[in-house]
């Protein structure tokens, strides 16, 4: 493999929502949703488990839930959602600040739903939607995304329908900053530790534990790769937005989600392991 690594780098609803596979198509050239940001810019990196521990040590987390739907339930699901104007209204209370139109709708491929809950706080519960990444190797961090809060009594309905795949895992979220043509600009690094995965779902070990950070635009990974930044850790990581395809491919969050780690994840943590070591351990 060839990863590229850094120098030093509710509403709510009082009746479940039935997906309606059988129902009929729908015109969704204009349908007006209410889009969390429309595109999500995020570049992701592998930290291995030691690396991670010392992160997270003093640190608070969320614990997270995500419980993936087919992906021939994507369309029918986004038709249901999106494609009724009463249930809009009355379901969803989504506003109309712009259009999403039939390409961008086309470009979600992936459907999920989220629990989240935070330290102290009530759980949260989101639908959400997203496309494949886009860009070439060196810029693949961007794709569509659609997301909104559900109610807890909508998740729970929905839950028994989202049959591809679930993972559990926690988040700690570090505060930092990236540095652009001398503007210092704020961002957030998201370290995930995964705990169980699989549709049986299975507690895990491992030493794969990812980095997520979200970018207000796609140019800002240069001050990542360059080592403009405040994340001292990043230099043990290992950058999965520009590895081969191939190679990481096994470890998506989706497959994940749906395999757990098979013996193709296992392996490519492996090298995953053997490249940081090699290179920064």
């Amino acid at each position: 493999m060839s990863p590229n690594p850094l120098h030093r780098a509710t509403t709510s609803s009082s009746e479940p929502l039935s997906l309606n596979l059988s129902g009929p198509r729908i015109d969704r050239s204009s349908i007006h949703v209410e889009i969390s940001k429309g595109l999500e810019i995020e570049a992701k990196f592998f930290v291995p488990r030691s690396v991670a521990k010392k992160i997270t040590r003093s640190l608070p987390f969320a614990r997270i839930e995500q419980h993936y739907f087919k992906r021939e339930h994507v369309k029918p699901l986004l038709e249901r959602f999106l494609g009724h104007e009463q249930t809009t209204n009355t379901q969803l209370g989504l506003h109309l600040p712009r259009v999403l139109h039939q390409r961008e709708l086309e470009e979600l491929s992936i459907a999920r739903i989220r629990k989240t809950r935070e330290p102290g706080q009530d759980p949260k519960y989101f639908i959400e939607f997203k496309g494949a990444k886009e860009g070439d190797t060196l810029f693949r961090i961007s794709r569509r995304e659609l997301s909104k809060p559900i109610s807890e009594e909508l998740y729970k309905a929905l839950k028994h329908e989202a049959t591809a795949g679930t993972i559990q895992k926690r988040r700690y979220c570090v505060s930092g900053t990236i540095t652009v043509d001398s503007r210092v600009i704020p961002v957030v690094a998201q370290v995930d530790c995964l705990e169980a995965a699989g549709k049986n779902l299975r507690k895990v070990k491992t030493d794969f534990d990812t980095v997520d950070i979200e970018l207000h635009d796609a140019t800002h990974i240069h001050a990542l790769r360059s080592g403009e930044h405040s994340f001292d850790f990043l230099r043990y990581c290992i950058e999965l937005s520009s590895a081969d395809t191939e190679a990481v491919k096994p470890l998506s969050t989706r497959r994940i989600a749906k395999k757990g780690l098979c013996d193709e994840a296992i392996e490519a943590i492996k090298n995953l392991i053997t490249e940081a070591q090699r290179l920064h351990l």
